[in-house]
């Protein structure tokens, strides 16, 4: 999918438990994908643990922001 969309895209749910070995992939589309995980997602996005992620919540979305430029 990110290989053939030109689009704008929005990924949701399961999809956000796989995009770790697509992160380059992701930050070289030419419109940033909106991306909306739970904690949980979060936390698989950035390989931690789930309480990393509570005690800090923005700092966790600023790390998925410029780890997938999204």
């Amino acid at each position: 999918l990110l290989a053939l969309c030109e689009a704008q895209l929005v990924l949701d749910a399961a999809v956000l438990m796989d995009l770790s070995s697509h992160a380059d992939r992701l930050r070289s589309l030419a419109r940033p994908a909106v991306l909306t995980p739970h904690i949980g997602e979060l936390a698989a996005m950035l390989a931690c643990d789930a309480a990393k992620i509570e005690q800090d919540r923005l700092g966790a979305v600023q790390a998925a922001s410029d780890r997938f430029g999204a």
